[in-house]
């Protein structure tokens, strides 16, 4: 009934015939989803009922919220106001609640019955003053709710309108249930294709989940499978909850299946509601299936016959997956041995067979390690030893096994396979004992390889799962380890065969090595690379797998490492070993190499603490000492921590080669000397400069070491302040090529004097780009540019800013400096701070501003204006020299020393060249080079020029006597005359020391008949003479020490193979008889077994020196190879080549060795030849085959030549070929 104040717009409600309800029901059909549903079900209230809002919700099965909400006639902000209070179960709620309780709608008319029936909207909802709630129910189930009301002001809803709405939200319903039903019925009439089309048990699994979450409201689902036998057995676990990730779990024993499903995976206690459907095939359950809510009563008994129909198409699928599989499985297996018996078979290798077996059986049996072992064939002493040839062991399975690994595999060999898939089986036991498991949850196969009855070894494979492997597999695994018996017996025939081959051939390589060393010697240049080259040729040579090349400092009496290579690669690591320490120190204190094969066990190794890398922690070493002229400069280290121990063969090449490694290391200390040459050759440049302007002497040394010290304040390293100062002493250079009366010119100069002295940064740079020198490269931009200014306003190029280097800005500002403190003719010396001051007033415009600032912090430390020169300026500054030099003719001396030293080969000859040098271009009477003969001993004329020529060689003084020894003593030149000389000496001298890194290598004496006639310009002159000459002599000094070394044998001092074939072709051209002397030291084997390699080395040094003392001085003793020496003797018959051969035996013989060396003997064969009678090799062969026939008769024997069997051997083209070692092959 409508009231007064009701608004005009009020809506009577309409009275509908029952067709007209009827046909709007219709709209129900067609629904496709529960929202399609919820959203027909408001209009057709809307419709009948003449509603103006409704607000519908569907529950969970739990009844615990709303899932899915509809709004007819509200605004969005109401829509989500309420969508706020949605997550509340309907039993908090009393309007809910009272409607569920009895399954018949709730009119609110009054606000008593509001307050009575609260609901959870919101209290604006359009001011309701009367509403519907009514339940959306199927049977006992409610599945929904709905609020209905007017506007404000409109009529309550009839009793009439309360049964339509009723009979409405039931026929909602239906339709919601039917709806769902239609879509389970969907879900499930495809479910068994897509199971059945799953490639895997993982993608099926994942199908069932889906296919369940579709159909079913769920919070988890589990699925378990049991033991493909035997349901008894342990099982896999698939869960999945909330929709998320599904994770895969081993689980327990599920139990017995009597009587309801166990619940293996916990739904029960973890869900309020759960079903547990059994997985059944043939009879047969393999599995579970259980599905888990979170609300009680959440599934009906629909649910439950849906997972029923999925889980009895899910075991089909799962159990035609394991047949599928199991067959794939099988036909794996039978294919897999002939892809073994092909991949073995394929290689000859033993590590390829092997590792070609490993990939084969890991991909047909999932296994993670794989190991063959392998037993001796004769274990007389029972040690049960094994040798494991190949492993392939990521997680360690096999780690730490140790005697179990060894018991189980000389069981499997002599009894049966061990197979570990318990701790109750004897073979789990076995590895238990070794400590091989972590866990129980692995499986271990140890399979026999056998070849007939002999046993070869075991295959061993692990899996860290249990149950590997059946029976079947086993079997398959069993026949493998029998083929692979077959494969790994050929691979070591053929092994060793290869090695009998290759041991042939290898004095061959060795040979060639040994030549490759010597050449790269000869050929290299660059001396870091070459010892890096010679390390390598080593590798090559004698495979290893440390490398450590040491020199040895005698002073302080330790070995500093100078290359370390480990694996092939150098190693960026150094360390020192103390005397005493160490194998490498036993070598160098015994003065001969030593072979440590399993060193660990040697008590002569030194193990230093953990932070120190020493390269004696090898397996396998060989050490030796590096000798040049008797002088011990380093030693090597050879260690191999794998493999075979060093043979014999291998220390004898070792032996041979160390020769080679001295000279190369020698080869790098005359490095550092040649960079201390670099250094003088730059101070004599700037030394020149000086010679050129007497008054500013010293300048270039100055600004060198004043922009050194603003380099260093600037923060640069010590690489860079080197190059900042050489370009300081150089800078000048270029004024060599300026007109004397330019330099000398005491006052200003004219605009075209001006010009030409600015050209001398450009011909400074192109003097130092002709040189070609590397070490010079970084200095040409400094020299060129170091007249730039800030601004732009410089010479040569207008360089501006930081377009200047940095390097070229700092000799400017040093430069000025010392130009500002220092007299000249032209200008007084102003102080440090008046020089500041005014270098200060030209920042930014000439001189760089952060260079100014270091001036100024490097004066408030020290004044860098007292620096000392080697000569110091002639007179009081501002005053004029005594003697002018002559600058054209020490330029002069300087090219022509600078020639004659590129092609420095013998020092006599280089040494009277340089004093000839010297005398002629300088005009001095007398010219001397006097050299030390040994150390510190007395000085020796080793080139004299002069009227009188005094012979070379002849004592001159001691170094504490003359001119020269003061020279010596005081490192600095010195001039005498007058009173100051000595009696007998010229009427004049002057004396300068020769000087390489602060070592004085001799003394050069200049003399004259005049009075007075050397000054200190004279002296400053052979000073730049000498530091040139210098280095020179060093060079000269080593070049003569290599060649000695190149042809002498590094054991016993005496020439070497090569110098002996060489002198034997020269002696063979000439027009005189020569012969050949071929010696075999008999029982040197036996020394070196007994009593050791040292020993045997003192018996071939001992019988050198008898051999040399024996012979002529112009004959030729040579060692020719281990224990042979030979002899080239020219100019006698073959009697007297006879009767010399038994003179060398008596000498040999008459040397004492001791009870332990009375073994020792020699053989000895020679041979004969006319001039143009033989080739050397012809003449050798034939000396040799005579020393093995005296071998195999009587000991210390000679067989001389007869003349039917010397030409007999001349005519044969068998002699052709090298005679070393191949006599047997030549009768």
């Amino acid at each position: 009934m409508q009231t007064s104040d009701q608004p005009s717009d009020a809506v009577t409600p309409r009275q509908l015939p029952v067709a007209e309800i009827l046909r709007a029901l219709q709209l129900f059909e067609g629904a496709e989803s529960d929202a399609d549903t919820l959203k027909q079900t408001s209009a057709v209230l809307a419709q009948v009922l003449a509603a103006d809002y409704i607000t519908l919700g569907l529950y969970d099965h739990g009844l615990n919220c709303i899932t899915l909400v509809h709004h007819h006639g509200l605004p969005h902000t109401h829509e989500s106001a309420f969508r706020a209070v949605a997550g509340l179960s309907p039993y908090t709620i009393p309007a809910e609640r009272a409607v569920l309780e009895s399954g018949k709608p709730l009119v609110r008319r009054t606000p008593e019955d509001f307050e009575r029936f609260p609901d959870a909207l919101p209290h604006d909802y359009h001011a309701r003053t009367s509403d519907l709630v009514v339940p959306l129910r199927v049977g006992n189930q409610t599945v929904g709710v709905a609020y209905i009301w007017r506007r404000a002001g409109a009529e309550p809803f009839t009793d009439e309108e309360v049964d339509i709405a009723a009979a409405v939200a039931r026929h909602a319903a239906l339709g919601i249930q039917a709806a769902r039903d239609v879509r389970r019925l969907q879900a499930l009439r495809d479910v068994g294709q897509r199971l059945a089309e799953a490639r895997d048990l993982t993608e099926l699994v994942e199908r069932v989940f889906t296919t369940i979450h579709n159909v079913v409201t769920s919070d988890g689902i589990a699925l378990v499978l049991y033991g493909e036998s035997d349901a008894q057995h342990d099982g896999c676990a698939w869960l999945q909850a909330a929709g998320g990730d599904i994770s895969v779990q081993r689980l327990p024993a599920p139990g017995t299946l009597a009587g309801r499903p166990p619940d293996p995976v916990g739904f029960d206690q973890r869900y309020r509601s759960t079903l547990h459907l059994p997985l059944q095939a043939s009879g047969e359950t393999i599995g579970l299936i259980s599905v888990g809510a979170t609300t009680p009563n959440a599934f009906s008994p629909g649910d439950l016959g849906v997972v029923e129909t999925i889980a009895a198409h899910a075991a089909v699928s799962i159990v035609n997956l394991r047949t599928l599989h199991a067959a794939t499985e099988r036909l794996q297996r039978l294919t897999l041995l002939n892809r073994v018996s092909a991949a073995t078979s394929a290689t000859l290798d033993l590590d390829q067979t092997c590792a070609a077996l490993d990939i084969e059986v890991a991909g047909a049996f999932d296994t993670d390690a794989f190991l063959i072992a392998l037993v001796p064939a004769d274990d007389q002493r029972g040690a049960h030893e094994i040798d494991i040839v190949y492993q392939r062991d990521p997680a360690g399975l096999f780690t730490g096994s140790g005697e179990a690994l060894r018991a189980a595999v000389w069981y499997a060999v002599h009894a049966d396979t061990v197979v570990s898939n318990s701790p109750t089986h004897h073979g789990e036991r076995l590895f238990q004992q070794g400590g091989v498991y972590n866990s129980d949850e692995r499986t271990v196969a140890v399979l026999p390889m056998r070849t007939g009855d002999i046993a070869l070894g075991a295959l061993c494979i692990a899996a860290t799962r249990p149950q590997a492997w059946d029976d079947e597999a086993l079997h398959v695994l069993t026949t493998i380890a029998r083929s692979t018996a077959l494969a790994i017996e050929n691979a070591r025939i053929h092994a060793d065969i290869a090695h009998e081959r290759v041991r042939i051939g290898q004095l061959a390589v060795w040979q060639h090595a040994l030549l490759e060393g010597s050449w790269i010697i000869t050929q290299g240049s660059n001396v870091p690379r070459m010892i890096d080259a010679i390390a390598r040729q080593l590798e090559v040579l004698l495979p290893h797998d440390g490398f450590a090349l040491y020199t040895y400092d005698a002073e302080q009496q330790r070995l500093r490492t100078v290359l370390v290579r480990s694996q092939g690669q150098s190693q960026p690591v150094y360390w020192e070993l103390e005397r005493g320490r160490g194998l490498t120190w036993a070598a160098v204190l015994a003065g001969g190499p030593i072979r440590a094969n399993n060193a660990h066990l040697d008590q002569r190794v030194f193990y230093p603490e953990a932070d120190v890398v020493d390269p004696s922690q090898g397996e396998h070493e060989m050490v030796a000492p590096l000798i040049v002229d008797g002088r011990t400069i380093g030693s090597v280290c050879l260690a191999r921590t794998s493999g075979a121990p060093f043979s014999d063969d291998e220390f004898e090449i070792f032996s041979t080669f160390t020769p080679y490694l001295a000279i190369a290391l020698q080869s790098a200390q005359l490095a550092e000397h040649n960079r201390s040459v670099l250094i003088s050759t730059i101070r004599a440049l700037t030394a020149i400069i000086d010679t050129k302007d007497s008054f500013t002497a010293g300048h270039s040394e100055r600004v060198g070491e004043i922009a050194r010290r603003l380099a260093a304040q600037l923060g640069a390293t010590a690489a860079e302040q080197r190059t900042i100062e050489l370009a300081g002493l150089l800078h000048d250079i270029g004024k060599v090529g300026i007109p004397d009366e330019i330099l000398s010119k005491p006052g200003p100069l004219s605009p075209d004097q001006q010009l030409a002295m600015q050209a001398h940064p450009v011909l400074g740079a192109d003097i130092l780009q002709a040189t070609g020198a590397e070490e010079l490269a970084p200095l040409i931009p400094l020299v060129r540019h170091h007249h730039e200014r800030i601004d732009g306003g410089g010479y040569p190029d207008g360089l501006h800013g930081d377009d200047i280097p940095l390097g070229a800005a700092i000799i400017a500002v040093a430069e000025t400096y010392d130009v500002l403190t220092t007299s000249r003719p032209y200008s007084a010396a102003i102080d440090s701070d008046a020089a500041l001051s005014e270098i200060r007033r030209h920042a930014g415009s000439q001189f760089h501003p952060r260079v100014v600032d270091a001036l100024e912090a490097v004066l408030e430390r020290d004044d860098p204006s007292g620096v000392e020169v080697p000569i110091t300026r002639d007179g009081a500054p501002g005053g004029q020299p005594a003697h002018p030099s002559n600058e054209m003719s020490t330029l002069t001396v300087l090219n022509r020393l600078a020639s004659a030293i590129s092609s420095v080969s013998d020092l006599d000859a280089f040494l009277d060249g340089a004093a000839r040098i010297i005398s002629d271009e300088l005009g001095y009477d007398t010219v001397d080079v006097l050299l030390p003969s040994e150390g510190s001993g007395p000085l020796y004329v080793r080139a004299h020029v002069s009227a009188g020529d005094q012979a070379a060689g002849s004592s001159l003084e001691s170094p504490d006597d003359g001119i020269a020894g003061q020279a010596v003593r005081s490192g600095q030149p010195v001039i005498l005359s007058g009173p100051e000389r000595h009696a007998g000496d010229p009427p004049s001298a002057v004396a300068v020391p020769l000087i390489v890194e602060g070592t004085t290598v001799g003394v050069v004496v200049a003399r004259s008949q005049r009075p007075n006639a050397f000054s200190e310009n004279d002296a400053r002159i052979l000073t730049v003479i000498a530091a040139q000459l210098a280095p020179a002599v060093e060079l000269a000094r080593v070049h003569d020490q290599m060649k000695r070394a190149a042809q002498r044998d590094g054991l016993t001092g005496i020439y070497n193979h090569a110098s002996f074939y060489a002198r034997l072709d020269a002696a063979l051209e000439g027009d005189e008889p020569v012969a050949v002397l071929l010696f075999d030291v008999d029982g040197l084997k036996h020394i070196n077994d007994t009593a050791g390699h040292l020993a045997g080395d003192h018996v071939l040094r001992r019988i050198a020196m008898a051999l040399e003392l024996a012979t002529r001085p112009d004959d030729l003793v040579a060692r020719y190879g281990g224990d042979e020496f030979a002899i080239v003797v020219t100019g006698v018959t073959e009697t007297q080549a006879g009767q010399m051969a038994e003179r060398l035996i008596r000498a040999v013989n008459s040397l004492t060795w001791g009870a332990a060396h009375d073994a020792v003997s020699i053989s000895v064969g020679l041979a004969v030849a006319q001039p143009g009678e033989a080739k050397a090799t012809e003449l050798v062969a034939l000396a040799d085959q005579r020393m093995y026939a005296a071998r195999s008769g009587k000991r210390d024997r000679a067989i001389p030549p007869r003349p039917q069997e010397r030409r007999r051997h001349a005519d044969s083209d068998a002699l052709d070929a090298p005679a070393a070692h191949d006599a047997e092959q030549l009768t």
